[in-house]
């Protein structure tokens, strides 16, 4: 019998896929039920953290750029959704709070989506430096920015392309320019159908 060992996936369970409306608040274990983290070097990753969006919660999901050398990927992979009766619009909602370190040492964030369990990804979201900015630069001693409750931002991505699909993975990605913390709260599926 022969194997075909040449590809390879850093997603290594696909669990059974969740049909939204999903909310995650991290406020439970983490990571939570159904989520996965990657970690490109094992010097600091997505972590739970204080405080949570806009004030109104206690955590959020923190990755810590300045202990990540530049160039580094941390992925968060968010449990498999299952949009095959979908018929309307879906929208992936999120907030956000970041601060560069400067001008010159700032990060990204991505979010992208799979339907083929990681093998290929569209793009969806890409924000860095000043345009995923909520706060002033930071370059105070180790770079720790944590954000005030009017420091954060709502985003809202359209996954409307998605429908139809019954294994839509999303991951959130953070690319390192050894820069500044980013926050994550919030993340909510609301309506994948229309009955």
């Amino acid at each position: 019998m022969n194997y075909n060992d040449s590809a390879y996936n850093n997603y290594s369970e696909v669990p059974l896929a969740v049909t939204p409306p999903l909310i995650q608040g991290f406020e439970g274990t983490f990571p939570p039920l159904n989520c996965e983290i990657v970690a490109g070097t094992p010097l600091d990753t997505w972590q739970k953290h204080t405080p949570g969006g806009f004030g109104l919660s206690s955590n959020s999901m923190r990755l810590h750029f300045y202990q990540i050398p530049a160039g580094d990927i941390n992925d968060f992979y968010l449990p498999t959704l299952d949009f095959s009766n979908s018929t309307d619009s879906i929208p992936f909602k999120f907030s956000v709070a970041y601060a560069r370190f400067n001008a010159v040492n700032f990060d990204t964030l991505e979010l992208n989506v799979s339907t083929d369990c990681g093998s290929t990804w569209t793009n969806i979201y890409t924000k860095w430096g000043s345009t995923l900015a909520t706060a002033p630069d930071d370059s105070s001693l180790l770079a720790s920015f944590t954000p005030t409750s009017a420091q954060w931002r709502h985003e809202v991505v359209d996954l409307t392309a998605f429908n139809g699909q019954h294994n839509v993975l999303i991951q959130v990605r953070g690319i390192s320019g050894y820069g500044n913390n980013v926050y994550i709260d919030d993340i909510k599926y609301l309506r994948a159908c229309r009955y």
